[in-house]
């Protein structure tokens, strides 16, 4: 049964890359199932959800159907693990983004207090919805 994730996942990252072009990026790669690091034994040691890179910055993306403030809160925790686990990404400031198809307003006010880039559907368009005055934090 396709519950319009998939759609909404790509339309996610197609709008995160048109806004890393409309800032600048000369170049962008895009994981879009994800990164996972491997410890030596062959287990995973980390996995986060898909990334966009340009030459300058890396946005780690948390999608849910409905997001909540729980969701908000593990991305966080994932984003603090990040460089521990990456550590070929230090020359790149990292910034997280949660993505839902439906977003409360309490919601997305809390997420963007904790500093991420909000994405949800506006009329069926996926759309980065913080506020004009937004700086995203950098771990």
């Amino acid at each position: 049964m396709d519950d319009g994730m998939d759609d909404f996942e790509e339309e996610t990252r197609r709008a995160i890359e048109s806004f890393l072009i409309q800032n600048g990026a000369k170049r962008i790669i895009s994981f879009g199932s994800g990164i996972t690091k491997y410890g030596r034994d062959g287990r995973v040691e980390m996995s986060c959800g898909p990334a966009i890179m340009d030459d300058r910055r890396i946005i780690v993306i948390h999608y849910a159907k409905r997001l909540k403030n729980a969701n908000v809160d593990w991305h966080i925790e994932q984003l603090m693990r990040f460089r521990q686990f990456f550590p070929e990404h230090a020359g790149k400031a990292l910034h997280g983004a949660v993505g839902g198809m439906v977003v409360p307003e309490e919601v997305q006010r809390y997420a963007e207090q904790q500093g991420l880039y909000v994405l949800t559907q506006v009329d069926g368009v996926v759309m980065i919805k913080n506020q004009p005055d937004f700086v995203a934090k950098t771990w």
